[in-house]
């Protein structure tokens, strides 16, 4: 595979800032515990071993809503830098 950025994320608690990535689409994969994914103006909440697509230039969240830490694994592509802008 090519041209893919993988990372691994813990949140202890409460969410991240609310974002877009103009080029990149993301998967999200819950390895442990409960998220709370806002996509625009929906809601997903995923648990362990569930995953979410998030298109490009899509405004999104991820939040723990679950009890102990949330660990998620995100691929995202294509693999751009400087590709998001955060929410003011």
């Amino acid at each position: 595979m090519r041209n893919l950025r993988v990372n691994v994320f813990t949140l202890a608690e409460g969410p991240l800032s609310k974002h877009l990535h103009r080029e990149q689409e993301e998967v999200y994969l819950v390895l442990a515990g409960t998220a709370m994914i806002d996509v625009d103006q929906e809601q997903f909440k995923i648990g362990e071993r569930e995953a979410l697509a998030v298109p490009a230039r899509a405004w999104h969240r991820v939040a723990n809503v679950g009890r102990g830490p949330l660990t998620f694994f995100v691929v995202a592509a294509p693999a751009v830098d400087d590709d998001a802008e955060i929410a003011g």
